[in-house]
């Protein structure tokens, strides 16, 4: 009976290192350039719309008033984004979750411990 137990333990033991170790993905490098290009054709695309919106506000906001409504703008894409990340911050329950290869062995070792008991 003590050979099953070590043996339920070590297959435990070894499906949590399985869980436990960390997946690279094969194309890393590939991933990380291709977020990188997009990162910064976002915020290449982000300057582009500020100075299209400063030339446009010129006309009718003059010099003093363009740079304000651009400053403007910045801050409230500023707020939004601060409101986003306080909003993830906050912790979320989790519902448990039942590992499959944990409730394999604790019936295994229901029935091996029911099946040695003496009637």
């Amino acid at each position: 009976m003590d050979e099953v137990m070590r043996l339920a333990v070590t297959l435990a033991e070894a499906a949590a290192l399985r869980r436990a170790r960390p997946v690279v993905p094969r194309h890393l490098a590939g991933i990380v350039l291709a977020l990188a290009v997009a990162g910064m054709a976002a915020v290449s695309a982000v300057g582009c719309a500020l100075a299209g919106l400063w030339l446009a506000a010129l006309p009718w906001a003059g010099p003093a008033g363009a740079p304000l409504i651009v400053a403007g703008t910045l801050l409230a894409a500023a707020l939004i984004a601060l409101s986003v990340a306080w909003h993830l911050r906050q912790p979320r329950p989790s519902t448990p979750t039942v590992d499959a290869t944990a409730l394999v062995l604790a019936a295994l070792m229901a029935g091996l411990s029911a099946g040695t008991r003496a009637k």
